[in-house]
């Protein structure tokens, strides 16, 4: 049955009689509620800003350092001297988060990628870089100085040779951790078996160039060599000029006058280029393709017997130690010396670490991580299980290198070596050296009219861009 509006109104009607309201009743009633919440208010108020204060705790962010690591630095169980340092400063720090970043690709990958993570703000704390990219990454603001901010004993047991590839406009930047310096690499086998001697420490550059026509021979008789006497890597690039600087410095070359100036066209440069094509085309002891050959194809060579001899880094031995089937033929010798008396004067080179960040609360602990690794505990451990040598002079006291020949033949190296130029023009003056090089090996080009002709280009770009 439907109900009409009347309806509705007498059902209502019908409803219980609703009870007179007590005001004066109700008014105590909220008076009281109002005095508990006055009363307690303060109370209400410090529980509230304490839970605020615990969930914002909560919230804040883990404390966390980050080191940019290149990728064959990877703590591993082949690297245990690596992982005993992380495990260290972790267990000294529970309170921080150390977070590796591994970072693949080649050297100048490297250095790309750091200067991209770092502009978008996102770079780690602590990075390991190339030495010799330091001025390039102090120009672009990326590296903080170090000398007043990490006051690391090491500094002062740096290997002297290093002191240039460190310091910047009197800051120093980058504090080393891993070098190699350049040797020469032999295959003793081969050496017995045409009954030559291996090198001593005072040979010369003919002593080389008679030993290197000894070892380069027809082994089949089919009237193709088999077998050179020395491999020089050649192939235009930046790595291969590092390779040359050391012939070119044993003749008493510099790149930059007393006045700051650059100048290619020297005797030194010219002579070392003319040694190099010699070489090939008069003592006949490498290949006269050799502007078309990088170091891993040397290295390849030596190791399968193809070359009986080559420059390279220290670190290379070790890794072709751990590649080629005759590793325990493999031996190191110091570079030649251009004339007797002369001075041998290696390239050394390698990677160090560079802080990227300003936090005074992290500076402590990265501090620590440093002495860690640049403890000779630590360094003595990366030399035993890698080959790769330390910066630090004390580690040179250490019967691995006092008691050991080849040891002695590289801590005699490093105490004679020069770090590769960090001057910002070296780029274009590699580039420079690179095409002369070129146009010497595979043009015929004198080197005299090759260095000429890349001192004007040089010269001529610097007044075009005044």
């Amino acid at each position: 049955m439907k109900m009409t509006g009347a309806g509705i109104r007498r059902r209502k009607e019908k409803g219980p009689a609703t009870q007179p309201r007590d005001r004066s009743v109700e008014g105590k009633a909220m008076k009281n509620r109002v005095n508990a919440l006055r009363h307690f208010a303060p109370l209400i108020m410090m529980m509230t800003l304490l839970g605020l204060g615990c969930q914002r705790a909560e919230q804040t962010e883990e404390r966390r350092i980050t080191v940019a690591l290149p990728q064959w630095f990877s703590p591993s169980e082949k690297s245990p001297w690596l992982q005993t340092a992380w495990q260290m400063i972790r267990e000294e720090n529970p309170e921080w988060t150390f977070d590796l970043e591994l970072v693949p690709g080649k050297t100048e990958q490297v250095l790309q990628k750091l200067m991209v993570v770092h502009a978008s703000g996102e770079g780690p704390d602590l990075a390991c870089v190339r030495l010799d990219s330091m001025p390039a990454l102090v120009d672009q603001g990326i590296l903080e100085p170090m000398d007043n901010r990490l006051p690391v004993q090491a500094w002062g047991t740096l290997i002297p040779a290093l002191v240039p590839s460190v310091e910047w406009q009197g800051m120093r930047y980058v504090l080393p951790y891993d070098i190699g310096v350049r040797v020469i690499l032999y295959r003793k086998d081969l050496f017995d078996a045409a009954g030559i001697p291996v090198p001593s420490p005072t040979w010369t550059w003919d002593e080389l160039a008679a030993g290197a026509k000894g070892l380069t021979q027809d082994l089949d008789g089919n009237g193709t060599i088999d077998q050179w006497g020395f491999g020089v890597p050649a192939a235009r690039s930046r790595k291969s000029i590092l390779q040359w600087l050391p012939w070119f410095w044993g003749l008493g070359g510099v790149l930059q006058d007393k006045e700051g100036q650059i100048t290619l066209c020297t005797p030194a440069a010219a002579g070392a280029m003319q040694w190099y094509r010699d070489l090939a085309h008069k003592h006949r002891v490498t290949p006269t393709t050799l502007y078309a050959m990088d170091q891993d194809t040397i290295f390849q060579g030596l190791a399968g017997g193809l070359f009986a001899m080559t420059e390279g880094g220290s670190w290379e031995r070790a890794m072709l130690k751990k590649h080629s089937q005759y590793n325990d033929q493999i031996r190191i010798a110091c570079l030649p010396r251009a004339r007797p008396g002369g001075a041998s004067i290696p390239l050394v080179d390698g990677w160090g670490f560079g802080v990227l960040t300003q936090d005074k609360e992290k500076l402590p602990v990265l501090v620590r991580l440093l002495e860690h690794l640049c403890s000779t505990e630590h360094q003595v451990a990366k030399y035993s299980g890698s080959g790769m040598l330390s910066p630090f002079q004390p580690v040179y006291d250490d019967p691995l290198f006092t008691q050991d020949p080849e040891g002695m033949v590289l801590a005699a190296a490093l105490r004679d070596a020069r770090p590769a130029p960090t001057l910002p023009s070296f780029p274009s003056i590699s580039e420079a050296l690179e095409i002369a090089l070129q146009e010497v090996l595979m043009e015929g080009k004198s080197p005299s009219e090759a260095l000429a002709d890349q001192d004007q280009r040089l010269r001529s770009r610097k007044t075009q861009d005044k």
